[in-house]
């Protein structure tokens, strides 16, 4: 039962990072029409995906300026 929950959990927060695909919307009248959509995500999981690309992208300096400061309150302490 406990296998089936984390399943679901899984799911649950694929689908909340994936967002939706939202399609265009086309006119019916017009002979033209477009392919394709827009995937939309909720407000969280962009914020989310800006924490993640901002880690990847600036993870050294991030370390290092951690570990200059858990070493300066330790020396200083």
């Amino acid at each position: 039962m406990s296998d089936n929950k984390t399943t679901n959990l899984k799911n649950w927060i694929r689908n909340w990072y994936e967002g939706t695909f939202v399609p265009y919307d086309n006119d019916q009248s017009s002979n033209l029409f477009f392919i394709g959509g827009d995937q939309e995500f909720h407000w969280t999981a962009r914020a989310a995906r800006l924490m993640a690309a901002f880690w990847l992208s600036h993870w050294k300096w991030i370390i290092t300026t951690v570990v200059a400061v858990v070493i300066a309150v330790l020396k200083f302490k």
